[in-house]
């Protein structure tokens, strides 16, 4: 036993306090021989509190010169931890729901956040491997306001084309009359994103690739509806024997 440890206790360095010798006071280091750390948690947090610019600086210096290293530690990290992130993502998000989602807003009207988000939708429509997290405040920024830029040029061509009607779909990139458009209460002049030729196409290949999940879905929903759709059906039936 050494001079600052003794009957499972441990003695701070910093703050000269003794502590049960366990994780709870002291964090773990497998570089000393007890497996802990000389100082003790509470000492540790408050030297980051005093030198946090400090350590924020060195931080993103190294993350710069080392992006690739950087890049590659975290995936693999990722990639063996993904059960143990998404619970503690799932803890973390019902503990702050709140305070998360008021965040999220402020952060989504910032021109970082809108690319941020068009940058999401696009992995998920690409595959594309683009983060936002990888790039540096001068690219972000860069990026951002061309971001800005395009989306205002975007906004103002939807404008003139709704003036004459017509309106263009975000799939073909085709520009057509409202005709050729679904009508949605969430999309842009109360119609569908896609046409209706890119909408069905879509469908078809949704329907296709889903044949089982669409038959478990319908079978589930109309088991929890039967009354309902008795009624319908009998009502249906009274109509069509109405007009004989």
């Amino acid at each position: 036993m050494s001079e600052n440890s003794h009957d499972g206790m441990k003695k701070c360095t910093k703050c000269g306090e003794w502590k049960p010798a366990t994780a709870e006071f002291f964090n773990r280091d497998k570089a000393r021989t007890d497996g802990l750390r000389s100082l003790c948690i509470e000492c540790v947090r408050e030297y980051y509190q005093e030198n946090k610019d400090r350590f924020l600086e060195r931080l993103s210096e190294y993350r710069q010169k080392n992006k690739d290293r950087v890049r590659e530690y975290n995936r693999e990290y990722r990639q063996k931890n993904k059960e143990e992130i998404a619970e503690y993502q799932r803890e973390y998000y019902q503990e702050n729901k709140d305070r998360f989602l008021e965040r999220l807003s402020e952060y989504r009207q910032t021109p970082v956040g809108r690319l941020s988000e068009s940058i999401y939708r696009l992995r998920r429509k690409t595959g594309a491997t683009i983060y936002v997290r990888d790039m540096t405040d001068e690219e972000k920024e860069t990026l951002a306001n061309q971001y800005v830029a395009i989306r205002t040029l975007e906004k103002t061509e939807k404008e003139l084309l709704a003036a004459s009607g017509k309106k263009r779909c975000s799939k073909c990139d085709r520009v057509l009359d409202y005709d050729c458009f679904h009508k949605s209460n969430d999309g842009y002049a109360g119609l569908n994103a896609y046409c209706k030729a890119c909408d069905a196409k879509y469908n078809r290949k949704y329907r296709q690739q889903n044949k089982y999940k669409i038959k478990e879905y319908s079978r589930e929903y109309y088991e929890k509806n039967k009354d309902y759709y008795r009624e319908y059906n009998r009502k249906h039936r009274q109509n069509k024997k109405n007009k004989k």
